[in-house]
């Protein structure tokens, strides 16, 4: 399962589309799942983390 990986991972690093300046619900969904994990269970506590998000948009 893929929770099993992302506690036993050493770093984690999540890549998405963005579509209309904003993270694809996939990836957002994703992540915000990450977001429960680690404050409802303590997963990933004292790990290094980080995030970048880039965008563009053509007029």
């Amino acid at each position: 399962m893929l929770t099993e990986k992302v506690k036993e991972a050493d770093t984690h690093v999540i890549a998405g589309f963005t579509l209309y300046s904003t993270l694809g619900s996939p990836t957002k969904a994703f992540s915000e799942g990450l977001y429960l994990l680690r404050y409802t269970y303590g997963f990933m506590a004292g790990e290094p983390g980080g995030a970048v998000f880039t965008s563009s948009v053509s007029v």
